[in-house]
C-alpha cells in the first residue's frame, strides 16, 4: 500500500477518534444537560402489548 494512502487512513482514524472523544466529553459536561433526553426510556406504554406496535412482516426477523 502506498505511503500516502496509509497516511490518509491514519489521519482519518485520528480525526474520527478525536471527534468522538470531543462529542463524549461535551455530552458528559454537567452544564450540557439540555442535550440529554428527559425522563425514563420508553415511558408511557408499559400497559400495551408489544404486538400492538410491532407487527410481524415478511423478510424481517421480528
Amino acid at each position: 500500500m502506498p505511503a500516502h494512502k496509509r497516511l490518509r487512513q491514519n489521519l482519518g482514524l485520528i480525526i474520527g477518534i478525536l471527534m468522538g472523544g470531543l462529542a463524549l466529553i461535551v455530552l458528559l459536561i454537567p452544564d450540557q444537560e439540555s442535550l440529554h433526553a428527559r425522563g425514563p426510556m420508553n415511558s408511557g406504554h408499559d400497559d400495551l402489548p408489544c404486538e400492538y406496535c410491532h407487527q410481524p412482516a415478511r423478510g424481517t426477523l421480528r
